[in-house]
């Protein structure tokens, strides 16, 4: 941001790799529902750069590893807020959720309208984040995912 206004060379990444990673699985399955995998990130955020040279990316992330693995490779390329990480409590047997505290919602509000103000955003259709860009945006999600051709998991 520089005198109030934000920078045009900053695209906005959403990669949600905690709760709803882990936790809706199933639900994601049943309804032939798919999470955009790393790959297709990289995709996008190299596709970015050749767009322009001057690009950065505001990373929004609940995932540690996450974040590291995309800090190593775009370097400072990648801004954040600064925050801490928290893993939540998830089992392959037990992995509910729903019923626990989640530390760190905070930070993940930050983010969230963060990431409206930028012009583009590189996210994942069934996140909440993405569906939140495109009702402050004014523009549909069909047309989100029409623009944003997704390699999914």
């Amino acid at each position: 941001m520089k005198n109030g206004k934000i920078d045009k060379n900053i695209v906005g990444v959403h990669i949600r790799r905690g709760d709803t990673y882990k936790q809706f699985q199933p639900i994601y399955k049943k309804h032939d529902m798919k999470l955009k995998t790393d790959e297709s990130y990289i995709k996008d955020m190299n596709t970015e750069i050749k767009l322009n040279k001057n690009v950065k990316f505001f990373l929004a992330t609940d995932n540690k590893n996450s974040f590291d693995k995309f800090k190593k490779l775009y370097k400072n390329r990648i801004i954040s807020f600064p925050q801490t990480f928290f893993t939540q409590n998830c089992s392959p047997n037990n992995c509910d959720l729903m019923n626990q505290y989640k530390k760190g919602q905070h930070f993940a509000v930050i983010d969230l309208f963060i990431l409206t103000k930028f012009k583009k955003l590189i996210g994942c259709y069934t996140s909440g984040f993405v569906k939140f860009y495109c009702i402050k945006k004014n523009i549909t999600l069909a047309s989100y995912m029409d623009k944003h051709k997704q390699n999914t998991i």
